[in-house]
């Protein structure tokens, strides 16, 4: 059936190949006429599948120059393609679209015509193509810069194509031209002739036809054409994807020199679900290859994430230092169509002589054309066989070892012979071997009888192993097999074969059995908890989950991240000034965030509150320093919200602390006042340090040691637990939402809950009964931190709490989290129930953190809803991780660090010395000790250049 295929494909070539020879072409010089005027045929610029293109002139202004489009109109069959329909239909719905599209990638329509034998359309012409300007260029697309600018700009006008409602369904260089100067820089989409419209007048997607025949270029066309499935919008996205990888490097596209439709399919489908393996090897920076994954994720209907895909080129321009407003390659090296100077070739000059019909001299020139070809094609064959024997010619010593493996064969051989001769003079005596060997008295057979453990004594003899391989496999044994027996495993095996031992390639059974031990050793190892990161190699092999989900090693996750957590480090303040209550932080963003209100420092409030400064500022409101007014010495911190908030988040902050003050709340800041200014609401409570999230930054390890970790993890779940009983959920669980004390009051072992602007009320007014959980509920919380629950779009109970606060632990131990670079929830969602089922994901999350961590996921994991987590038992379990691991819970990381801190601030008061005193004093100090330094090596030089005179 192949051969028959590929008969009727070779077949079809030919024929269009004679139909467009035979295709009559409009004589240059000649006029045509439209409604609108007539123009002037001046040249050829190119040919098509369907009809040629031609450059043309205005009769009344021939100064300009326009592209006319021909569609060659059969007289005998009297039927047109209606290629030139369609893309008139796409120019007009173009030009009639009032959205903010952008136009500027598509060229301008003209004019439109038809003769008896043509039906045309005229536009505005352009430059070279983007394959010509490639095949042209002896460098190629070697600047990124070039590669980004091609993906975005061809990228932008796909996006438009589909905002009017068509889908390309033919993307590829070839459809690309650049501008004619001074818009040599812009990029235009051409031919829409078998573009074709994948929604109705009100934007439903249309159904789709249960089989279309192929229509495209082989090379690029997307996996749904070769299937001959109906195209949409991911398919045109699809081989743009393939365009920008032959940019960065031809051989990304593993099929290009592949001609079988099938084996191309087939290679399409494992570059797009293989392509960040190892095997792959693609040339494409780091984050292209999430704009595979994006688009594998798409289905018939769905319409691609423009923004996202920008996205990426952003970030691969940030990441590898590309400067987008650079001018492209081709920019002052390629010649502007009007001012080049073509000299016509003879096969033009016969294509536009009016007096020759005859194609006999065409016909000839080709042929001799395709005959060059061929004899330049068997040259570079031949040569590539005398490159390849020269590879392949062997060296004295491979070739001194062939003959070795000869003359050893040769002698095994000759001893096969002998083994047989004797064999068949022990059968004519009538010796019956088969009963010696299979008697039960031999010592040598007693480890059939029921014994497990062999000993060398009841090892069976050479000639007993020799017959006994006789009866198995028929064939005879050499004196290599019978050495080699003890290696081989008892199973079956085939005639003549010679099998490898099980226990590794080559080496004896006890070194194999101590190479074993070792790994065993080192597995045991590795389920011990420990203070070193989690296991690199495991998380190297992840590569895909659940279809769409591709992991980077953490490795790479973990040198991404350094950078930004020094420079956030750096940023850190140091002192009690520079304390921060981390309620002011919420990463949850609402588009509906209006203007902030912001306080001068020195203002009082109703009189009785002073604003010292700001500590910063969240999605709803800002939090300051301030000190009430009768008593400077006291410091709170006020936290401010617009009058106007569509959301009021202070109200519900308002009714949970005071409702906590009523039940003994062991974690939480206390109410001192609160109130209405001016434009704004305001409340004031205890001042408190470092959130949890900054500490960690601080370490120098970026996480805390086991002790203070989990001795941490205890009091947060007790703040929890304290909420959760007055009947409230936190939703937004999370290290920048827990702080320690201060140090100035000793409360540098206390940590709080902040920020209750997400929190909901679970249980009724009656105080007894629960609320029953919506259909659908929007995202609440960060994403890093949130349950799956939340991804899932379902209402978060207690044990959604739970889960966040042991996200955060396991961050808090180990230091970071495995999906802590990902931006798409879906993919941290999905990775998130991996962990549940993956072990290899598994160990990425809970690898340098303890056992029990796995437990406690478990136990939280069998709740719902309605459940309430089993805090004694969380407890416990994390006191007895403490105790295996003897990992003493006080003092905390931090309490030397910060104490030390704040005394020496102590001193500076005393001293009459601020902060910034204190660090001009610094800088003064080194300034005086740089000449000293300077001089002492002048002196050295000085020494050094009289030894060498000496």
């Amino acid at each position: 059936m192949n051969n028959k295929d590929d008969k009727a494909e070779k077949k079809k070539k030919k024929e269009k190949k004679e139909d467009k020879d035979k295709r009559r072409k409009l004589n240059i010089g000649h006029a045509v006429r439209t409604v609108m005027g007539s123009y002037m045929i001046e040249s050829v610029l190119g040919s098509g599948g369907f009809g040629d293109v031609y450059q043309v002139s205005p009769t009344k202004r021939p100064d300009r120059k326009y592209a006319m489009k021909t569609e060659y109109f059969d007289s005998e069959k009297r039927k047109l393609l209606n290629r030139l329909k369609v893309e008139m239909a796409v120019f007009g719905e173009i030009q009639k679209c009032s959205s903010p599209i952008d136009k500027s990638h598509f060229v301008n329509y003209i004019d439109k015509g038809k003769t008896e034998m043509f039906k045309f359309i005229i536009m505005e012409m352009v430059s070279y193509s983007l394959i010509d300007i490639r095949t042209t260029m002896m460098d190629g697309f070697t600047s990124n810069s070039t590669i980004i600018q091609i993906a975005r700009q061809t990228l932008q006008s796909i996006e438009a194509l589909h905002f009017i409602g068509y889908v390309h369904r033919d993307i590829k260089p070839h459809n690309f031209a650049i501008g004619r100067v001074p818009n040599d820089s812009k990029i235009y989409m051409l031919d829409f002739g078998i573009a074709r419209k994948y929604c109705d007048s009100e934007r439903r997607v249309r159904i789709p036809r249960k089989s279309v025949r192929f229509l495209g270029t082989v090379k690029y066309a997307a996996r749904a054409c070769h299937n001959e499935k109906e195209q949409c919008r991911r398919d045109d996205i699809e081989v743009w994807c393939y365009m920008i990888l032959e940019y960065y490097n031809p051989t990304n596209l593993i099929w290009r020199k592949e001609t079988n439709k099938v084996k191309i399919v087939n290679m399409k489908q494992k570059l797009m679900t293989k392509h960040n393996t190892s095997d792959m090897k693609l040339l494409i920076p780091k984050a292209f290859h999430r704009a595979i994954e994006s688009i594998e994720q798409l289905t018939y209907t769905c319409a691609p994430d423009f923004p996202f895909l920008h996205k990426i080129l952003d970030t691969i321009c940030k990441d590898e230092n590309i400067d987008e407003t650079l001018p492209p390659d081709w920019v002052g090296r390629t010649m502007p169509m009007d001012k080049k100077k073509k000299k016509t070739t003879a096969d033009e000059k016969l294509l536009n002589d009016d007096d020759s019909n005859d194609r006999a001299q065409w016909d000839a020139r080709e042929r001799k054309k395709r005959e060059g070809a061929k004899k330049m094609k068997k040259l570079e064959e031949d040569l590539a066989k005398i490159y390849k024997e020269l590879d392949e010619q062997k060296s004295p010593a491979e070739i001194r070892a062939e003959i070795r493996n000869k003359l050893r064969k040769a002698k095994e051989e000759e001893r096969r012979k002998r083994a047989e001769r004797k064999e068949e003079d022990d059968e004519d005596d009538g010796s019956d071997s088969e009963d010696e060997s299979d008697s039960i008295d031999d010592p040598r057979r007693r480890s059939k009888m029921g014994s497990v453990m062999k000993t060398v004594k009841d090892e069976p003899s050479r000639q007993q192993k020799y017959e006994n391989r006789k009866k198995r496999t028929g064939k005879r044994t050499s004196r290599e097999d019978l050495d080699d027996e003890n290696d081989r495993p008892s199973g079956n095996r085939k005639k003549g074969s010679r099998q490898r031992s099980s226990y590794g390639n080559g080496g004896s059974r006890m070194d194999n059995m101590e190479s074993m031990k070792k790994k065993k050793q080192t597995r045991s190892r590795m389920d011990k908890p420990a203070e070193s990161p989690p296991l690199k190699s495991v998380s190297n092999k992840i590569q895909k989950v659940n279809d769409y989900i591709v992991f980077k090693s953490a490795n790479d996750m973990e040198k991404e991240a350094d950078a930004k957590d020094k420079e956030a480090a750096e940023r850190k303040a140091k002192g009690p000034d520079k304390e921060k209550n981390s309620s002011q932080i919420n990463d949850f963003k609402l588009d509906i965030m209006g203007d902030l209100v912001q306080l001068d420092a020195g203002l009082k409030i109703d009189d009785n509150w002073k604003i010292e400064k700001k500590l910063g500022e969240g999605a709803f409101g800002a939090v300051y320093r301030c000190r009430e007014v009768k008593n400077l010495d006291n410091i709170y911190a006020l936290k401010v919200e617009g009058k106007d908030e569509k959301i009021q988040l202070l109200k519900m902050e308002v009714l949970v602390l005071n409702e906590l003050a009523k039940n003994g709340g062991r974690h939480f800041c206390k109410i001192v006042g609160k109130g209405c200014y001016r434009n704004f609401n305001y409340v004031v409570m205890t001042f408190v340090g470092m959130s949890l999230a900054d500490l960690r930054l601080l370490a120098p390890t970026k996480k805390f040691s086991y002790g203070t970790a989990m001795s941490v993890g205890i009091q947060c779940l007790e703040a929890l637990e304290d909420l959760h009983g007055i009947g409230y959920l936190h939703r937004d669980v999370k290290p920048g939402n827990y702080t320690i004390g201060r140090a100035a009051v000793n409360e540098l072992r206390k940590v709080y809950v902040l920020d209750f602007g997400m929190a909901r009320k679970f249980i009724k007014d009656d105080g007894k009964t629960m609320r029953s959980p919506r259909d659908n509920a929007g995202f609440r919380g960060t994403v890093k931190y949130a349950p799956i629950a939340c991804h899932d779009n379902k209402d978060q109970g207690r044990c959604g709490d739970a889960e966040s606060w042991l996200y955060m632990t396991v961050e808090l131990t180990r230091g970071n989290l495995p999906w802590r670079n990902f931006t798409d929830m879906r993919q941290v969602g999905a990775m998130k129930k991996a962990t549940r089922t993956n072990p290899i994901v598994q160990k990425q999350l809970y690898g340098g953190c303890p056992t029990e961590y796995i437990d406690v996921m478990k136990k939280i994991d069998e709740g719902d809803f309605f459940s309430e987590p089993d805090y004694a038992w969380i407890y416990k379990c994390l006191k007895n991780a403490m105790k295996k691991l003897t990992a003493p819970e006080f003092p905390y990381d931090w309490e030397a660090f910060l104490m030390n801190q704040y005394q020496q601030d102590q001193k500076n008061e005393k001293a009459g010395i601020k902060p910034k005193e204190e660090k001009k004093k610094k800088a003064d100090d080194e300034e005086e000790e740089k000449p000293d330094k300077k001089k002492e090596k002048e002196k050295e030089k000085e020494e050094e250049e009289e030894e060498e005179k000496k």
